[in-house]
């Protein structure tokens, strides 16, 4: 669910760059798919310009479907924004730097869409910075000659999926590693949604550029999509599910005498859930108890727990 909503941020933007639908039917579907979009994420915040723009630049009496459909979700997500407790997040140090800052770009997005997954933003050596380099600036240039000589929408699509980037890296929500900073940990994640819009965004500026009149514009954008077919190939693959039989666990558990701790086997490989059928409340040593337990079935956690040290097994205790 959490990659879902940017999923359907796209499906939205489509919506809003897209000729307002004829039928009622087709009009309350667009109108269903903005609203779950604006009160799934904060996209909406990024979307809401847009389409006002899109509504001032085509003309109309009314405003477009789109600006009203978007307004109230907007509201929602600005004050969910201004009134959250500062202390939900954990912050660790983000590591920013320009020279990181190009090394993310042009390994996760630019080398990551012709490719797919790969190391290259933490790989040392004179070699490996020039590559990314090289990469860097040839990315940076289709995607602002696209946006020069493109559509108006075709130019919305990638101004968004740039704020939508510079948002993400400002405020990433990744792991915590010790001795790592955020940026560093965005640099080990192969698939984090960060660099879906971005990704989309330069694979369709280098479709764009097969139509441009320049030979030597073609002839890149060409090359370039026979890389992306070997990348396609080379990230083909889906891990099969393994079986891990829960509800046998389950019975298991539930016919365990009390005080009997119960190994569940998980999905990830070397990870083990382990649950304690006690017979009384229980506390591990170190941890202080809830002082925002409310009602016996709500629990309020204002904060995150951070972890600076790597682990491989935890207990719950129930």
């Amino acid at each position: 669910m959490t990659c879902a909503q940017w999923f359907l941020a796209l499906s939205a933007f489509l919506l809003v760059v897209a000729s307002k639908s004829r039928s009622l039917v087709g009009q309350l579907l667009d109108l269903s798919i903005l609203t779950l979009c604006g009160l799934t994420g904060p996209f909406c915040i990024v979307l809401m310009p847009i389409a006002i723009f899109l509504a001032w630049r085509r003309g109309g009496p009314r405003p477009g479907l789109s600006v009203v459909a978007l307004t109230a979700p907007s509201v929602v997500q600005v004050g969910a924004l201004l009134m959250k407790d500062p202390n939900v997040r954990f912050y660790p140090v983000l590591g920013a730097s320009p020279a990181f800052f190009l090394n993310l770009i042009a390994s996760k997005v630019y080398i990551g869409t012709l490719l797919g997954r790969n190391a290259l933003a933490i790989q040392p050596g004179f070699w490996a910075s020039i590559f990314l380099l090289v990469a860097f600036v040839g990315g940076t240039a289709i995607l602002v000659a696209c946006f020069l000589k493109a559509s108006c929408e075709m130019k919305l699509f990638i101004l968004s999926a740039n704020l939508l980037l510079a948002a993400s890296i400002f405020s990433p929500m990744a792991g915590v590693r010790a001795g790592y900073s955020t940026w560093q940990v965005l640099a080990f994640m192969d698939a984090s949604r960060y660099w879906f819009f971005p990704m989309l965004a330069f694979a369709w500026a280098i479709l764009w550029c097969i139509q441009s009149r320049l030979p030597f514009a073609r002839a890149v954008s060409v090359i370039l999509l026979c890389v992306m077919c070997f990348g396609i190939v080379r990230e083909w693959r889906q891990p099969v599910l393994r079986g891990m039989h829960f509800a046998d666990d389950a019975k298991r558990f539930e016919a365990a005498p009390a005080g009997t701790t119960i190994t569940i086997p998980e999905g990830t490989p070397g990870w083990n859930l382990l649950r304690s059928n006690a017979s009384r409340a229980y506390r591990p040593r170190g941890l202080s108890p809830l002082s925002s337990l409310r009602t016996p079935d709500s629990i309020v956690m204002p904060h995150w727990t951070a972890n600076r040290e790597e682990f491989r097994a935890f207990s719950e205790y129930t």
